[in-house]
C-alpha cells in the first residue's frame, strides 16, 4: 500500500487544482474498501465533490440521465489522464437531487455506503 500513496497524493493534488474547494476528498470503494481484496485487486477510487453550479457529473449516461437537465459532463479521460489510478466521481449535489426526485439507489449511493474517505 505504501507505493500506492505517493501516486495517489500526486493525482489528488492535480484534481484538487481543478475542483478547488468543491473537492471534499477521495474515497476508496470496491473490494479494498470492503476488506475483500486479494493480492491483485486494483484500487477503485471515487472523488467526492459538492458542486451544484455547474452540476458536474461523470459522463456515464446510464447512471446520470434523468436527474437534471443542467449537468456538465466530465469525461473519464479528464479525471484519468494516463495515471496508474482510476477515479470515478460522486457529486453530493447530484446525489441530493436524485433523492429529491425519488431516484434511489444510484450508483453514487452505493459508492458512498461502501467506501472509506
Amino acid at each position: 500500500m505504501t507505493s500506492f500513496l505517493p501516486t495517489l497524493r500526486q493525482a489528488y493534488a492535480s484534481l484538487q487544482a481543478r475542483f478547488g474547494a468543491h473537492l471534499l476528498g477521495v474515497m476508496e470503494i470496491g473490494s479494498r474498501a470492503r476488506d475483500e481484496a486479494i493480492r491483485f485487486s486494483d484500487h477503485d477510487l471515487r472523488l467526492v465533490i459538492d458542486c451544484a453550479d455547474p452540476l458536474w457529473v461523470l459522463n456515464e449516461p446510464v447512471w446520470t440521465d434523468g436527474i437534471s437537465d443542467k449537468t456538465t459532463a466530465i469525461d473519464w479521460q479528464e479525471l484519468n489522464p494516463g495515471q496508474d489510478l482510476t477515479f470515478g466521481l460522486t457529486n453530493l449535489a447530484y446525489v441530493e437531487l436524485g433523492l429529491r426526485a425519488g431516484r434511489f439507489p444510484l450508483t453514487d449511493h452505493t459508492c458512498l455506503y461502501q467506501g472509506h474517505i
